[in-house]
């Protein structure tokens, strides 16, 4: 049994996590198969599933032809490889479409051979019947009528509910309540029993595809468990999944006794092994189309200008976003007093926030990390008493507000509500129609209070947690700070620490173009308590003797960046300051700029402000930006190597000096967590552009929201992963180029190998190809790719 749990844990590790609607962040849809070369992976994905994970040929015939990629690009990716073909028979390929790569026979389920021999729709109807009782058992509030098994594991609670299901019986499985009654009780046991039915031996192949097609279902599954494999503990979510999968598939088998379809199993089970697709001539036209892109963004970085200025006034630290790139740019245009800085947009501090009246604390950090420390909210200028009367007041209005939802919502008394109290609903229908912006919602609370909410860092008990942040802490953290941040001296009067988010509506994946490096959340909360630590007299003094010395006279303020509408709201700023009013009108001239630098991509002509603005309050606008769209390289380096250069919205920019980075702990942090995140988006966005259906989620104008957590594209069946087709597709041709993450770092190579030799998992990205590292030398701009130990070559 400990082998086939170890083969079920390698089957279930295959699907990467996918996050909730509330907290989606961007997830790398390969990360099960980190471990081999891109390559070698897309055979694989070719064998178990027939569609590699590669771009369709027509996107590089169509760059050929007009010099995206060229001659010495083709030349230069097949001498890479070794590769016995010439350009001219490579530019022939890249005009035929790709060859249909066939499932292996190993990887054919029982109902691919039934749909395929008897013309049955069981894998649909499997898909189906499944998803509905896992919609039910994950369901997060959104079912009036809740599962009665829902406490117990799923397996358990399908096995309960299949007992009176006759859905399957009725679609002409019979005998399936029996089957499944007769099946163990445990999850592993019960796949192993029903692999054993089957005759499968070597399961591998088989076990992956049995998942791809409940891969939403999975992704949602291992997510749920995600902390746990964190801490090092088993996460068997997918594994329960996966029983019940194989059970249907038992029960197929079992009722089918038609010969053709024994004869056509049996066949499947003696089938040698099969050949992996020969993806070569697709491989080598990616990365002949990735080699135009650096030698596009390698000539931009040789040509880098110097620029003279004075002191800066303000030195702004943004998110390292590549929609940060961007309104950085234009706010150095404004000012010659602006120094900007990129940093994660958590800044250093991983926080699990607590709204107030909330039971529950949304985690403010990266997810490859855990929570280090609890901030509550709080009304400033109200007593204890006070603020728990406000609290329980909100929670009082939360829950009536949930009950009369309820009743617009419920199957019976919706028709009721629409006859007798539909028309209140009229003034919101004509703001939404109209694109107007709704009243700020207040969520229970006086709309005069929501200017005086914040996180407070006061040590006190929080549902029996200890909450705050205590004074002997903050001096490590700020310290860190600092540190990652490269800015230990030469502080300027005002720092500004600007995290972002979004304003849309009526968007599902609203949180999946907030911060990801806050957990799929707007990054205020963060950028506010990195500013009070900061500003704490006592934390300042104890870094004096450490070597940093914040001048009295520096203030840190915190900020929002809409990268919706790229306006910028201040927080805890005195307003009466000349220098934060001289801030403030740069801002917002900053802001209009960058509109105008977006108006073109948004289809917009003429003065943008106010068409930008309606899109981000237009309930029927399906593209209010385009994200982090066009994602191409993630750049580390000190900003005076990329100041003055137009790097189109494509580049996460993390500011670094490796010369102040001693022992290199900030350029180990970088390539292990920053570096990592940037990865993840990247390849989420590769693999929805190039398989939107089995990595995107689709069409947005279909999507059903399922249990709060999911979409469903329809009304069953998987859930939809990744992104939808309109944030990568204009409704006449990609937005996004498919290319994988060009990583440029400014510090010494052998630093980067020693971190590589530390971290298998960073290892594996740049040495399978999942990424492509690259040196940069300070003072050409010459580039050198990571080829191996010891090999960086200049390209």
């Amino acid at each position: 049994m400990t082998m086939m749990i170890t083969q079920l844990r390698q089957a279930a590790n295959r699907i990467a996590p996918v996050w909730p609607l509330a907290d989606f962040v961007a997830v790398n849809p390969f990360l099960g198969l980190a471990e081999l070369p891109f390559g070698e992976a897309q055979a694989m994905l070719g064998q178990v599933s027939g569609r590699p994970a590669l771009p369709e040929r027509g996107l590089f015939a169509a760059a050929i032809a007009r010099g995206r990629i060229t001659e010495a690009d083709l030349a230069a990716a097949i001498a890479a490889a070794g590769a016995s073909i010439t350009p001219e028979e490579l530019r022939a390929i890249a005009q035929q479409p790709r060859p249909a790569a066939p499932v292996s026979p190993a990887a054919m389920t029982v109902s691919d051979v039934l749909d395929s021999t008897l013309g049955t729709g069981w894998t649909r109807l499997a898909t189906e019947e499944i998803a509905k009782w896992l919609a039910a058992w994950a369901d997060d509030g959104q079912a009036s009528w809740a599962m009665p098994w829902r406490g117990q594991p799923l397996y358990a609670a399908w096995r309960a509910a299949a007992k009176h299901d006759r859905a399957p019986e009725v679609a002409g499985l019979t005998g399936f309540r029996a089957l499944i009654a007769t099946l163990p009780a445990d999850a592993a046991e019960s796949s192993a029993a029903s692999l054993a039915a089957l005759g499968i031996v070597s399961p591998a192949a088989y076990l992956h595809r049995a998942l791809i097609g409940l891969a939403g279902w999975g992704a949602t599954l291992r997510q749920r468990g995600w902390l746990n494999e964190l801490g090092g503990e088993a996460n068997d979510g997918v594994i329960e999944l996966l029983a019940i999968r194989l059970a249907w598939e038992q029960a197929l088998h079992a009722h089918h006794t038609q010969p053709a379809f024994h004869a056509a199993w049996q066949e499947r089970l003696m089938a040698p092994p099969a050949e992996a697709p020969d993806l070569t001539a697709d491989l080598l036209l990616l990365d002949a189309y990735e080699r135009g892109y650096r030698r596009e963004l390698g000539g931009k970085l040789a040509q880098r200008k110097a620029r003279s200025a004075p002191a800066p006034l303000v030195q702004a630290a943004f998110c390292i976003d590549v929609r940060s790139e961007v309104y950085r740019r234009a706010l150095e245009e404004v000012t010659l007093q602006a120094e900007t800085i990129g940093f994660a947009g958590f800044f250093g501090f991983a926080l699990e926030y607590v709204r107030l009246g909330d039971t529950k604390g949304a985690e403010q950090c990266p997810v490859l990390l855990k929570p280090g420390l609890l901030i509550c909210e709080a009304v400033q200028g109200a007593s204890p008493e006070e603020e728990a009367q406000i609290a329980a007041q909100r929670g009082l209005k939360r829950r009536a507000a949930d009950l009369w939802n309820n009743f617009r919502n419920s199957a019976v008394s919706s028709f009721a509500y629409v006859e007798t109290a539909g028309f209140l609903a009229a003034p919101a229908l004509v703001r939404g129609t109209l694109g107007k912006r709704e009243p700020l919602a207040a969520d229970g609370l006086d709309p005069a209070l929501l200017g005086r909410l914040g996180p407070t860092l006061e040590a006190r008990p929080w549902q029996s947690r200890a909450h705050g942040f205590a004074s002997e802490k903050r001096l490590d953290a700020a310290e860190g700070v600092l540190r990652a941040l490269s800015l230990t001296h030469d502080f300027a009067p005002i720092v500004l620490l600007a995290g972002h988010g979004s304003s849309t509506v009526n968007n599902p994946h609203a949180a999946g173009l907030d911060c990801g490096a806050c957990g799929g959340h707007t990054g205020e909360s963060n950028a506010r308590v990195a500013a009070a630590v900061l500003n704490d007299p006592a934390v300042r003094a104890g870094l004096a003797p450490r070597g940093i010395v914040i001048p009295p006279a520096t203030r840190f303020v915190a900020a929002l960046h809409d990268t919706t509408t790229d306006e910028v709201a201040l927080y805890d700023a005195d307003m009466t300051d000349p220098n934060i009013r001289q801030l403030r009108g740069w801002l917002d001239e900053a802001s209009r700029r960058a509109r105008r630098f977006r108006a073109g991509s948004l289809g917009i002509s003429g003065a943008p402000d106010a068409a930008i603005a309606r899109r981000s309050t237009d309930w029927s606008e399906v593209r209010p930006e385009w994200g982090l769209v066009n994602n191409a390289a993630f750049i580390v380096a000190p900003r005076s190597r990329t100041q003055g250069l137009d790097l189109g919205g494509r580049s996460f920019l993390h500011s670094y000096a490796w010369q102040e980075d001693k022992g290199f702990g900030v350029l180990e942090l970088i390539m292990t967590a920053p570096m990592v995140v940037a990865n993840w988006i990247n390849l989420q966005y590769y693999g929805s552009t190039v398989d939107n259906a089995a990595m995107g989620s689709g069409n947005k104008v279909l999507h059903n929201v399922t249990g709060r957590f999911g979409v469903l594209e329809g009304q069953g069946g998987d859930l939809r992963t990744g992104l939808p087709m309109q944030s990568l597709h204009d409704g006449a041709s990609w937005r996004h180029e498919p290319m994988r993450l060009h990583v440029v770092i400014e510090a010494p190579e052998d630093a980067m190998e020693d971190i590589l030799r530390k971290h298998a998992g960073v290892r594996q990205l740049v040495e399978n190809g999942w990424l492509h590292l690259f040196s940069l030398e300070g003072e050409s701009g010459a580039m050198r790719r990571y080829h191996g130990p010891g090999r960086w070559l200049a390209e």
